[in-house]
């Protein structure tokens, strides 16, 4: 085919061009996949033809807004922590009380349980990337039905003390889940675990235990209520412990303990170890009703433990918990902590660079004459122009536009195209969920979509020289062999010419069809 339309034909071209089917052409397909892709990637970041000047609309969502304002502390969303260094003092790796601990789960690949039995799932949870605390997934349950059942053995005897502890993300306010509990397998009473609801405007942690009548009320005893803002879609330390001196429950978020509990004092001394018909679960109430009261929330790092971790207020933790008890111990000098805010979105891949983002809003001429840009701009003109024709239009238009861009305030963009984010320097507490902006932006021509770039004349020139290249390549490693009738090809000299050809054609390139790199990028 003289005009190419798809990496077949254009193969077909460039060996054509090398001489086949007279020769025969020893590159392999692979090898000319590599060549195409090597090719046009030269093209799309180089050659004018290969990228159009596109604009692209994104609506904001509040998700968005939240990652923007991430500034650490309590709105932690999308922040991502990085450390250098290592501290002066003695540190240790590995769990201290790793012999009492009976859940350890970091959901970065699978269920496995490294302190002990790997639980069941029901309803089919899934494993997702993101949003994730530590590692590499996190567990995803969608409500009730959906649970981990960690089975009946006799280790999971709760009458001494115990933590429970796991980061949880919930997605809206639930109107009543289980985040951990024991539970009859026989019937729907003797359950006792930690609840989460929103009665009452807020986001209530809760002790409930069906067979103590100071905590079987509908929702149980209250641990610690907060404000929406504080927990929904946020990952937050969720941690309860029971005493070991009094029986008492005491609720700890991000590592505070929560004054309802600190001073009530709970005192829950009926749960017992009860018979084998009492499994552990995770986000279930009850497995006699298939897993009911279950959260719409995602679980990183749970970990139980039958000790007593926390007795007062602690730091969160700032990385996953061990999943060992080998202790290793290391001194060091100064460490830097950093903190870095998601305050971008993600382009399609398609996108080469990102020149200007245009925000929807009040700020230009053309959004109302009541505007006191607008009214600044009718007094220049007034002013200014009079009427002296063209050229003092052009002259004030000039002006104008100048104050324009003095009055109003650029929006910073950082973009690399090998992320594929956007980072948007703005005010995104004034940003606004619904609104649009407009990315001005260079998108590359896909062969897919345009199948008239495979028929570029430089693309095909390019390519040519590409594959004549390695096809010297791939001779000069049987030199001296002759083929039939006592022809020898010199490999050598074929990887020479080639590559003369690909630098002359590179500088045509760069001195006639190349975009300057500003004008790509802004």
């Amino acid at each position: 085919m003289a005009k190419p339309n798809s990496r077949v034909t254009l193969q077909d071209y460039v060996f054509r061009q090398l001489g086949a089917p007279i020769l025969e052409i020893n590159v392999a397909d692979e090898q000319f996949d590599d060549l195409l892709d090597d090719s046009l990637q030269l093209f799309y970041e180089r050659h004018f033809d290969g990228v159009e000047k596109v604009l692209l609309k994104y609506k904001i969502t509040e998700n968005d807004i939240k990652r923007g304002r991430a500034r650490g502390g309590g709105n932690t969303l999308g922040i991502t922590t990085s450390s250098t260094g290592s501290s002066g003092s003695v540190t240790l790796s590995g769990d201290t009380l790793w012999d009492d601990v009976i859940v350890r789960q970091t959901f970065d690949s699978d269920l496995t349980n490294y302190a002990g039995n790997t639980p069941t799932s029901f309803g089919s949870p899934t494993l997702v990337g993101s949003p994730v605390k530590f590692g590499n997934k996190a567990i995803r349950f969608t409500g009730s039905g959906q649970y981990l059942n960690y089975g009946i053995y006799d280790e999971y005897n709760f009458t001494g003390p115990w933590t429970f502890e796991t980061w949880i993300y919930l997605d809206s306010s639930p109107s009543q889940g289980a985040l951990f509990s024991r539970s009859n397998l026989a019937f729907s009473g003797g359950n006792y675990g930690l609840m989460v609801d929103n009665q009452g405007s807020q986001i209530n942690f809760r002790w409930k235990n069906t067979d103590n009548s100071n905590h079987n009320s509908t929702y149980g005893t209250t641990l610690g209520s907060y404000t929406s803002t504080d927990i929904i879609q946020n990952w937050v330390h969720v941690a309860v412990t029971r005493k070991a001196s009094d029986g008492s429950i005491h609720f700890f978020l991000n590592g505070t303990e929560s004054a309802e509990t600190s001073s009530n004092q709970i005192i829950d001394n009926n749960i017992v170890h009860y018979d084998v018909t009492y499994p552990l679960h995770l986000n279930a109430w009850s497995a006699f009703s298939q897993g009911t009261r279950g959260c719409d929330a995602l679980y990183d790092d749970v970990r139980i433990t039958l000790k007593e971790r926390y007795t007062s207020d602690f730091t969160a933790p700032t990385s996953a918990f061990p999943i060992d008890g080998t202790v290793t111990s290391s001194a060091g000098g100064e460490v830097s902590n950093f903190e870095e805010s998601s305050n971008f979105i993600t382009v399609p891949d398609s996108v080469l660079g990102i020149e200007k983002v245009h925000q929807f809003d009040s700020s230009g001429l053309s959004n109302g004459m009541f505007n006191l840009k607008y009214q600044l701009f009718l007094n220049d003109v007034a002013f200014n122009m009079g009427y002296n024709g063209l050229l003092n239009y052009a002259m004030t238009k000039t002006y104008l536009e100048d104050i324009n861009f003095l009055l109003t305030t650029s929006t910073q963009i950082r973009y690399n195209k090998r992320n594929n984010k956007l980072y948007i320097d703005i005010d995104w507490a004034a940003a606004t969920s619904g609104h649009y902006i407009l990315i001005e932006c260079y998108r590359i021509m896909d062969p897919s979509n345009y199948s008239g770039v495979y028929n570029d004349y430089f693309l095909k020139k390019y390519l040519t020289a590409k594959t004549k290249k390695q096809w010297g390549q791939n001779l000069i490693k049987f030199q001296g062999v002759k083929l039939p009738g006592g022809i020898e090809l010199n490999g050598r000299q074929l990887y020479e010419d080639a590559d003369f050809e690909l630098r002359e054609i590179e500088d045509k390139m760069q001195d006639t069809y190349e975009m300057p790199v500003l004008d790509m990028i802004g």
